[in-house]
């Protein structure tokens, strides 16, 4: 098989959806398939790829709807390398640029749906938004060979509820996330700081960028009510901003955390490149968001045996087994974040049963080697 990647990602550090690309590479090699990746951004990690495959960079399509130069670039990879099978990884600009390719050249689109539509978790578009965003996927779908992979059944609902893709087109693939993330480093002197600040306290973390899509402020909010009840907690904040972030929603949350005078009970620690260590040292491990498609982070907590608190939104309802893993928790809810919290601290032995039963389903379901199985099957079946 000759296969086209096209990526609308490329975060500072190789993440858990790098190595997963770079473990199907290294699988579909060894088997003599031909594999073309295009990147919009330059990294120094997206070298190893080059062993394996041949690398494109396009700045053009990064959050667009639409490039041209991406559409021109796809095109003549795909007449010189004979593509079969064009595989788009997140944003509208890669979606388009794969149908338009599958209707020209007969070949076959799988467009690997990693996030829920925004409009169809708002629930507030008006008639004619549905209307036109189902038209503009009835328009690409029909003449084009189009499979959907989505990574929970929340985003399986999204392409079947907002924009009426048929269920006989979506396959459910979940991520695959790595118990060690590879090739990356340490700071030692910053973990061995922040392990002295936390030494004696009760530690809940939380993996996530700043933006709209993480509720970092009712999290805020759960911990003036935690500290009423158990006043030796501490909370652990990894990320950074969004590359595309104009709004600094990390100096927003910096800025409420002062506002409700809890600067004592809060770290944040930036972006790092390898968070592993510092899961490491939680107690609990949270990802609060308004909405997700996934929740990668959820899963390295449990490959860590933390017990697990997420919102019951898309993915994250995938991951969590209410009650056997860690605990679901309705959005916006603080008072409910602050009393499962509190439930765990004060219940170390649930607590240290949920972790062992999350780890359990961790490597029984979010394997690499069981994701790379999945894609290779689909590719079987489509080629």
């Amino acid at each position: 098989m000759n296969i086209l990647y096209i990526n609308d990602f490329a975060p500072t550090f190789p993440s858990s959806f790098f190595e997963s690309l770079y473990a199907l590479s290294l699988n579909l090699k060894e088997k003599k398939h031909n594999l073309h990746f295009i990147f919009p951004l330059e990294r120094d990690y997206i070298s190893r790829l080059e062993s394996l495959s041949s690398v494109y960079y396009n700045k053009s399509f990064m959050g667009k709807k639409f490039s041209l130069s991406l559409l021109k670039l796809s095109f003549r990879i795909c007449r010189k390398e004979k593509i079969e099978i064009i595989h788009t990884n997140f944003g509208l600009s890669g979606f388009i640029t794969g149908n338009l390719l599958s209707i020209i050249f007969g070949i076959h689109h799988i467009s690997h749906e990693r996030n829920p539509s925004a409009n169809f978790i708002q629930n507030s578009t008006t008639i004619f938004k549905r209307l036109k965003a189902r038209l503009i996927f009835k328009l690409l779908n029909l003449p084009s060979k189009t499979t959907y992979i989505a990574i929970s059944k929340g985003v399986k609902e999204s392409l079947t509820g907002y924009n009426k893709v048929n269920p006989t087109k979506i396959v459910l693939i979940p991520n695959a996330v790595l118990h060690k993330r590879q090739n990356q480093i340490i700071d030692h002197n910053n973990f061995y700081k922040i392990k002295q600040l936390t030494k004696n306290q009760y530690i809940i973390g939380m993996i996530a960028h700043f933006g709209p899509q993480k509720d970092h402020r009712t999290l805020v909010d759960a911990v003036q009510i935690i500290i009423k009840k158990i006043p030796q907690v501490i909370f652990l904040l990894i990320g950074g901003n969004l590359v595309v972030d104009k709004s600094n929603f990390r100096e927003q949350i910096e800025m409420y955390i002062k506002e409700k005078k809890l600067e004592d009970y809060f770290i944040l620690t930036g972006e790092i490149q390898n968070p592993m260590p510092y899961i490491e040292l939680f107690d609990i491990g949270c990802l609060i968001s308004n909405w997700e498609g996934f929740g990668n982070a959820l899963v390295e907590y449990m490959l860590n045996k933390k017990p697990v608190i997420g919102t019951a939104v898309g993915g994250i309802k995938d991951i969590i087994d209410d009650g056997i893993n860690g605990f679901l928790v309705p959005p916006k809810r603080q008072d409910i974040i602050a009393d499962k919290i509190i439930f765990l601290i004060k219940n170390p032995i649930i607590a240290k049963e949920m972790g062992k039963n999350g780890y359990k389903k961790a490597i029984k379901e979010y394997r690499m080697d069981i994701w790379v199985n999945r894609i290779i099957k689909l590719y079987e079946s489509v080629s």
